[in-house]
């Protein structure tokens, strides 16, 4: 698994993205499933910026094991906020009657075969499983 850690920051960002294609690159992976994994890391990454107090810089691993890319962001220092047991988001109800947030997370599991939670001794770990053809 090829980790790497980010500034809390929403800068930050370029660097996750680059990093996403550094590591397509190197599995010799179609760059155009790397646009799925951008959206799932921005969502996941800009709610631990948005939602946890940590001050510690945030790790995300990749690891790609034909044809299962794993994906693992840490979060250290914070209080647990299990991204799996969120409520789930009604795509049915009309826009006026929406509550804000929760759409991202919906986009997440929508994109992802599996997703994972853990918390242990201040770290929250997700874990993304995401096949690719």
């Amino acid at each position: 698994m090829t980790e790497r850690r980010f500034r809390r920051d929403l800068s930050s960002l370029q660097f996750i993205f680059a990093f996403v294609r550094e590591c397509f690159r190197a599995g010799g992976l179609d760059e155009e499933a790397a646009w799925d994994v951008d959206l799932i890391l921005e969502e996941l990454f800009t709610n631990m910026l948005r939602y946890s107090a940590g001050a510690a810089d945030v790790a995300i691993a990749m690891d790609w094991t034909p044809p299962i890319l794993t994906l693992r962001l840490r979060d250290y220092g914070v209080e647990p906020f299990d991204v799996t047991r969120a409520a789930p988001f009604d795509v049915d109800l009309p826009l006026e009657a929406r509550r804000a947030g929760g759409m991202g997370l919906h986009l997440v599991r929508c994109m992802s075969d599996r997703l994972d939670y853990e918390h242990a001794g201040g770290t929250s770990t997700i874990t993304v499983i995401k096949r690719l053809a």
